[in-house]
């Protein structure tokens, strides 16, 4: 049988929800894997356009950051989906994609907080 571990939400000043994220893998012995120059992949979900239920940039970026600790070569990774929506094949997935990056690009200083929140995640997972 396997351990699981879990925390709540709950969070107060000091300990943020991240936090916890962190202190949680930790526990489930993250620290015992080699990631030494090894490409990991940290898989979030992007959404969908017009979609608000994504992985928030913030755990993205703890996560990243252990990681790159331990010597790993992150990146952001996510899969199609088996519903219909922009994400249901490869080719739509790219152009969804393409979609936000160029939303990102195009409207940097009027972006909506998501796309915001993603261009974040990327350039922190890009070590920059």
């Amino acid at each position: 049988m396997s351990e699981v571990f879990f925390t709540n939400f709950r969070s107060r000043p000091g300990r943020s929800l991240p936090k916890k994220m962190e202190l949680l893998v930790k526990a489930a012995g993250i620290g015992t894997l080699d990631c030494k120059d090894k490409f990991t992949a940290i898989k979030i979900h992007f959404g969908e356009l017009g979609n608000m239920a994504f992985l928030r940039h913030n755990y993205a970026s703890r996560m990243a950051e252990l990681l790159r600790q331990m010597g790993a070569r992150t990146f952001l990774t996510d899969t199609n989906t088996l519903y219909s929506g922009s994400r249901s094949n490869a080719v739509d997935h790219l152009r969804t994609a393409y979609l936000i990056w160029r939303g990102v690009e195009k409207y940097r200083d009027g972006m909506c907080q998501r796309c915001r929140e993603i261009a974040f995640a990327f350039r922190f997972t890009a070590g920059h």
